[in-house]
């Protein structure tokens, strides 16, 4: 897999309006192929958030809802979960 250096490299030399979606759908199918497992990516903006401590750029209690939705009635025991949100300091 590639680092995010080149992930982003991958995405702003590319033609397509769909970069970014298109890139995320092919590593995400890579590894599915890799695993076999159903896959869960999870992420919010906390990249583009101005202030830090809002609670908006992490994962809440009201996201529950949502992820449980996703994982209703797929093989939780065989689970790939992808989380890219910011962490506690």
């Amino acid at each position: 897999m590639p680092i995010w250096g080149q992930i982003l490299t991958e995405i702003h030399t590319s033609d397509d309006p769909e970069a970014h979606d298109q890139t995320r759908r092919k590593y995400r199918e890579r590894l599915h192929s890799v695993t076999g497992r159903h896959t869960i990516v999870y992420y919010t903006d906390w990249l583009t958030n101005e202030d830090p401590t809002s609670r908006q750029s992490a994962m809440t209690l009201s996201d529950m809802q949502g992820f449980m939705g996703a994982v209703n009635g797929q093989d939780t025991d065989q689970l790939d979960l992808i989380l890219h949100v910011p962490g506690e300091n």
